[in-house]
């Protein structure tokens, strides 16, 4: 799956937007296909949950309702002692959410723990949640 993932990124910073939608079509279907043999498993969650918001960053639109509901939730704040990757899709999702507050409160603390993962610094600038740092 993180290959798809990877692929349709490559894609999609090379101009070819038609691939890469195809190719989060495709691990958002495989992934949702895992999840209804092992409901609940981590891994592939937190894989729909990447898909899912690869494709939003590319059209701002956000999955049917069947898809959503399929979305783990990150319901953290930022004083629970979580792994830091929860904190980097929850601030996805929230920014995915349209809830820009807790997107920044929660990049705040990911900072904070000195979370300095290249791709979540590039994310992070990129929607303007890691000013000044």
């Amino acid at each position: 799956m993180a290959f798809l993932l990877g692929k349709a990124k490559l894609a999609y910073a090379s101009g070819d937007v038609q691939v890469a939608g195809d190719l989060l079509e495709r691990a958002t279907g495989i992934t949702i296909d895992l999840l209804d043999k092992l409901p609940g498993d981590r891994i592939a969650s937190d894989q729909l949950m990447q898909a899912v918001f690869q494709s939003w960053e590319m059209d701002g639109i956000l999955p049917a309702e069947q898809i959503m509901t399929r979305l783990p939730a990150y319901d953290i704040d930022s004083q629970q002692p979580r792994a830091c990757q929860d904190f980097n899709l929850a601030v996805k999702q929230a920014l995915m959410l349209g809830d820009i507050p807790k997107a920044a409160v929660l990049t705040a603390a990911l900072l904070d723990r000195g979370y300095t993962e290249m791709s979540f610094m590039q994310f992070c600038r990129e929607h303007n949640l890691c000013k000044g740092r």
